[in-house]
């Protein structure tokens, strides 16, 4: 855990709101906390525990805790505590608790809240638990983390089986309190080889002489079945020979039926397939010629629409460029001679229009400079008014003080008086308690009356004859249960196999088991009736044993209640005794309340008193810091009036063109900017013409000549359609000529048919394919068949007889299929058996093992011997640093019952008690160990830094041992760890490079500096 900010208000004797930024002391590694005794350091320690647990080492909850921790000058108490944890997660822990309003002495228990830090916002969590965010418990956090004063040797005086029980916490040992663990797989071990042997006891007639015998049945219809396969397959050829007879005959026939239709539509074709060829002709020849002509027409038609355009559009930018050049050159003159001039008196007015904005100002100053005065002057007079009132209210203050009660003789009283109501009210409720056991005995003895005095012995013979009958009727189950097991077996047993109770093959006439399953049923009736009365009568002892229990609680609760009440009544017989106050009667606490009333009133004037003072001192503060900053208000005002007028000195003095500039001054803003505007507009306006025209000029040139190159090409592409058109016609006469046409309308008769020649083409190439195919088919059919018959009786005859076959076949697949899936689930169990044979063994070592383990780790023996290590690894660690603090004299070691021990080594090494050592020897070894312990815990919880804070000690060391103390804690430094320490002793002050002193204010309550 690294803190980062803790904020303390009202609590002890912080009365106002402190802030303690701890990320400057932390960066420095090593910082220190000082201050005069009784200044509030160890009450920093004591906001950061409570805001994190709720718990301090000064106060409990018995303690009034919220009442004394609050300061008595505050209605309100506030902790809020930053850090960050060791997942490098910021959290924040904020406490608060205020006093009642009413009843000065009546402080409510403190509202906490955990917030965490995410995306730069404070996130409220559900929970309030530090232990689960430090990753601490509270005792464990005071001695490894923030060590409080008394607390600082704690863990080294530890006894043996509270510092293994602290270990055991810190470092969760309990991880090695392995018995539960060891049982727990013992139990299901022990349950997992019950069941295994429960599986074995249904497999003791599975063997391998069981799977011979119905392996040679299966080998011996498997042959059988095999030569009726070699039949059925010999009648299935022949029928499948007089099949494809059959079959052939028919193809014939059909084969023949398409040959004839083929014939008729023949002549169809042959006229399609000539018109065919005719068109794809004529197109191939002719459809590019024409294609092209018509092509050339369509270009020839845009040819002539572009060039009538383009040489349009030559002829209309031609005129504007002449008429853009003629008006640049008289633009051109106005620019260069005229527009110079014009510039500079434009940049004159703007000079002129800023001048006349500073006189404004400078008006607008001067006025400022007027009221400036008049406030100066009534601050000062209200300053004169609130000081005289503040004076009135100091001597009415101290009047009061002078009439107030001293608060602690009247807490002291009010603490007798709560201490008495406290006793009496105590006493009676003893009182009533007593009376209420007397009545509940009573009641307990009321139940027992109509029993017997015997009433052990009654309801034990009772149970006897019941438990008689129970064994009876379990005992007739049992036989019951053993003849339905043999009726089970009688059901499962087969014919050939051997009955595994007398080893029969035959079985004539086996049992039936409906008579035991209802004799069960009933005698599990009896059993379960003899056990519900048994169940009752269990519950009667009980409850009577539990009564005799209550009887004999009660009469030692009355014991205790009769002893605390007489040590109460000796407790307010001594208390009345202490009351000293001769002007008070301790029976008249309403005189008291009075007097303490008035008291109340008088703090409550002083406090308003003093409100009001404070108030009125806090205004002459603010009426003399007004004065002061008008004042100097005035005096920026003075110096802006001459720095604004050097300014507009400066700009008049710049102008040489404009005549007369005082005059401009004088007019009107309005009139100043119009000028302006209309010379800038001139300005603009002549640039824009010039700039215009000339770009006008340099994009019409090359537009001219962009449009003329277009004009030429197009009356050269003229010329070549023309003669492309000449080509195509002569091309076209000659093919007209070549085909035997008279015209071209011959040909665009031809070409406007709406014949597919593709899909023409695939419809004749397809008849024609099967007409071939046909006449081939019948050919091949009458070769294939010439010479043969069929018969179709005989064709039924061998299709009856081959089903027949079949179904023999069939028959004596599903018999051979039984055999063998009855064969392979007596090889299954046969196997299974092996596996649970060899799972039994594998348990039954498991089940040795356990047993060994178990008595292993019985008790906390081996949680004892984990600790002893890590106690061991502690010294070690501890030694290395204790070693140099007492200069090698003295080191830790392990006692044979785990207590920690001193080596001496001026007197040969031999070992004594950590009891004779000096107080400084006890704060060096008790540092050592501390840090040791605190750089385990916080290496166990992963953190990255690791912060210490210690709260005492440094005032038993002599300058020497202290320097060596002092080096130890800088060198952790380097170590990546964070050290705080609380100490009175100024010499540290100078050593530590950063620090925080507390001083205490009689007004303002402890107060924090920062120091470097």
């Amino acid at each position: 855990m690294i803190p980062v900010q803790l904020t303390i208000e009202g609590l002890y004797s912080y009365q106002q709101r402190q802030t303690i930024d701890f990320t400057r002391l932390t960066e420095a590694g090593l910082f220190g906390i000082f201050g005069a005794v009784g200044s509030g350091k160890s009450s920093i320690l004591e906001a950061v525990s409570f805001a994190l647990y709720g718990e301090t080492e000064r106060l409990n909850s018995k303690d009034r805790r919220a009442y004394n921790m609050m300061n008595l000058k505050s209605n309100r108490s506030y902790i809020a505590f930053d850090f960050i944890n060791f997942e490098n997660r910021t959290f924040r822990a904020a406490r608060e608790f205020r006093r009642n309003s009413k009843r000065f002495d009546d402080v409510k228990s403190p509202t906490v809240v955990f917030y965490e830090k995410k995306e730069g916002e404070w996130i409220p969590l559900e929970h309030t638990h530090a232990e689960k965010i430090v990753g601490l418990s509270y005792d464990n956090f005071k001695r490894t983390i923030i060590i409080p004063q008394g607390q600082f040797r704690e863990f080294l005086e530890l006894g043996a089986s509270d510092r293994t029980k602290m270990m055991k916490e810190i470092f969760q040992l309990q991880r090695f309190d392995l018995y539960d663990k060891a049982s727990a797989l013992a139990a299901i071990n022990r349950s997992e080889l019950d069941i295994l042997e429960g599986k074995l006891s249904g497999l003791q007639e599975i063997n391998e002489e069981i799977i011979l015998e119905k392996t040679a049945a299966l080998q011996k219809e498997e042959e059988q079945f095999s030569f009726k396969e070699k039949e059925f397959g010999l009648k299935e050829k022949e029928f499948g020979r007089l099949a494809q007879l059959r079959e052939d005959f028919a193809s014939l026939k059909k084969a023949e039926q398409q040959y004839a239709d083929f014939r008729n539509k023949k002549s169809d074709f042959e006229l399609r397939q000539s018109i065919l060829i005719r068109y794809e002709k004529t197109e191939r020849i002719f459809r590019n010629l024409m294609e092209r002509q018509r092509k050339n027409l369509t270009e020839q038609k845009s040819n002539t629409l572009d060039l009538d355009a383009s040489e349009t559009k030559e002829q209309h930018i031609s005129r504007q460029l002449e008429a853009a050049q003629t008006a640049f050159e008289a633009i051109a003159k106005d620019y260069s001679e005229n527009l110079p001039l014009i510039r500079k008196r434009a940049e004159e007015m703007s000079k002129l229009t800023d001048a006349h904005e500073l006189n404004r100002k400078i008006t607008d100053e001067r006025l400022r400079t007027k009221k400036g005065k008049k406030a100066v002057e009534d601050t000062e007079a209200s300053e004169a008014a609130i000081r005289k009132e503040a004076d009135a209210l100091q001597e009415k203050l101290s009047n009061a003080k002078t009439r107030k009660t001293d608060t602690s003789t009247l807490l002291e009283i009010d603490a007798w008086f709560v201490r008495s109501r406290t006793l009496r009210n105590d006493i009676k409720i003893c009182s009533d308690e007593i009376f209420d056991i007397k009545k509940q005995t009573d009641l307990l003895s009321a139940r027992q009356k109509d029993l017997p005095e015997d009433w052990k012995t009654y309801f034990e013979n009772e149970k006897a004859a019941l438990k008689k009958c129970q064994e009876a009727s379990e005992d007739k189950r049992q036989q019951l249960l053993v003849t339905q097991k043999l009726e089970e077996y009688a059901q499962h047993l087969h014919n050939g196999e051997a009955c595994p109770l007398c080893g029969a093959r035959e079985h004539p006439d086996p049992a039936s088991g409906k008579h035991a399953a209802a004799e069960i049923s009933e005698t599990e009736k009896e059993i379960s009736t003899l056990k519900e009365k048994m169940d009752v009568v269990n519950r009667k002892i009980s409850e009577l044993e539990k009564n005799e229990i209550r009887k004999l609680e009660k009469l030692q609760q009355t014991e205790i209640l009769v002893s605390k009440k007489k040590d109460l009544e000796k407790g307010l017989e001594d208390h009345l005794k202490k009351f000293v106050w001769k002007d008070l009667s301790p029976e008249n606490e309403a005189e008291f309340l009075a007097v303490k009333k008035k008291s109340l009133e008088t703090e409550a004037e002083i406090s308003s008193l003093e409100q009001q003072w404070a108030a009125s001192n806090r205004k002459i503060e603010i009426q003399q810091s007004r004065t002061k900053k008008y004042q100097e208000e005035l005096k920026k005002i003075e110096d802006e009036i001459l720095k604004l007028s050097a300014q507009q000195q400066q700009l008049i003095s710049g102008i040489l063109l404009i005549s007369e500039p005082e005059k401009w001054l004088e007019q009107s803003r309005e009139k100043l900017t119009g000028e302006k505007e209309r010379l800038e507009k001139t300005i603009a306006d002549t640039e824009k013409n010039y700039l215009e025209t000339q770009k006008k000029i340099s994009e019409l040139k090359p537009e001219l000549a962009s449009v003329s190159a277009k004009t030429t090409y197009l009356k050269t592409q003229k010329i070549k359609l023309e003669a492309e058109a000449s080509q195509i016609a002569d091309e076209l006469n000659s093919a007209l000529h070549h085909e035997g046409f008279a015209a071209m309308e011959e040909v665009e008769k031809i070409l406007k048919n709406t014949l597919d020649p593709e899909k023409e083409r695939l419809e004749i190439q397809h008849f024609l394919s099967g007409f071939a195919v046909a006449e081939s088919r019948v050919l091949e059919l009458t070769k294939i068949l010439e010479g043969k018959d069929f018969s179709e009786e005989e064709f039924i005859r061998q299709q009856t007889a081959l089903a027949g076959l079949k179904k023999e076949l069939d028959m004596a697949i599903g018999f051979l299929a039984t055999l063998r899936a009855d064969l392979k689930r007596i090889r299954q169990l046969f196997d299974d058996k092996k596996e649970l044979l060899s799972e039994q063994t594998r348990l039954r070592n498991r089940a040795e093992h356990l047993r060994t383990m178990t008595n292993l780790f019985k008790g906390t023996g081996f949680v004892q011997y984990v600790s002893s290590i890590y106690l061991r690894q502690l010294c070690d660690h501890a030694n290395v640093r204790f070693h140099k603090m007492t200069r090698n004299q003295l080191s830790l070691q392990l006692g044979e019952n785990n207590d920690f021990e001193i080596i001496d080594y001026l007197n040969e090494g031999r070992s004594r008690s950590v009891k004779t050592l000096s107080g400084g020897q006890a704060f060096q070894v008790s540092l050592s160990l501390a840090l040791a312990l605190a750089e385990s815990v916080q290496s166990h919880a992963q953190a990255d830094r690791n912060f210490f804070f210690i709260d005492e000690g440094f005032g038993t060391q002599d300058p020497e041992s202290a320097g060596v103390v002092f080096e130890t804690l800088s060198h952790l430094q380097k170590e990546n760890r964070i050290v705080g320490i609380i100490s009175h002793v100024e010499e540290l002050k100078e050593r530590i490079p950063v620090s925080l002193n507390i001083v205490k204010d009689e007004e303002k309550g402890s107060l924090i500096q920062f120091l470097q």
